[in-house]
């Protein structure tokens, strides 16, 4: 199931829909990706991940923007998500919406990346505040503690905690933290209510 899995979605990183046997050609293009994914090959790491989360589907009201980088020397993902303002979503609900997020990307990068090569993975969530993007929310965990944390009988701030969340107080305050773990990648900046954009 998880060979098949792969298979599907490097498939739809290539654009290629997955129902349809394509010509030769076209497979050794998704069997040349596949196995650069499988090596850890950080352009197919990226490729991957970025659909994965593109696949995505959340509410309306809850509208993201994401940058993903990836390290070799740590084997780590890097996601930073540009999450909505505590208005948007109203400041009762917005913190447990925004940890959902947290798990819900761990999840999608650990459960969807079956390969060694990515062990680690760190999410920073940011607000536009002002004339800045500040980051409210940060968390490295290495995939085997993830794995070892009982989410299911843990309520998810408790839970993210014990993976280190970093947090500067009640997210609807805004408070601004130092992100634990941060990759920048000279092709891709944050530009103010636009999101993170290539950089030619």
């Amino acid at each position: 199931m998880a060979d098949a899995r792969l298979t599907h979605l490097i498939k739809d990183v290539l654009g290629r829909d997955p129902r349809i046997d394509w010509d030769s050609e076209k497979d050794e293009a998704v069997l040349s990706l596949r196995r650069e994914f499988e090596l850890g090959k950080p352009g197919a790491v990226l490729k991957y991940v970025e659909t994965v989360l593109a696949r995505s589907e959340y509410p309306a009201s809850f509208p993201r923007q994401y940058s993903v980088n990836y390290e070799t020397a740590s084997e780590s993902v890097v996601v930073d998500i540009l999450l909505p303002n505590p208005g948007d979503l109203g400041a009762q609900v917005y913190e447990e919406a925004v940890f959902q997020c947290v798990l819900r990307t761990f999840y999608e990068v650990f459960r969807s990346c079956c390969i060694k090569h990515v062990w680690g993975c760190g999410i920073n969530g940011f607000v536009s505040s002002g004339e800045e993007a500040r980051c409210i929310v940060s968390i490295f965990a290495f995939r085997n503690k993830f794995d070892r944390t009982d989410f299911a009988h843990t309520e998810t701030d408790r839970a993210l905690r014990a993976l280190n969340l970093r947090v500067g107080g009640p997210l609807a305050e805004l408070k601004p933290v130092q992100p634990n773990f941060r990759i920048v990648s000279p092709k891709k900046k944050f530009v103010y209510q636009k999101g993170w954009v290539d950089v030619e």
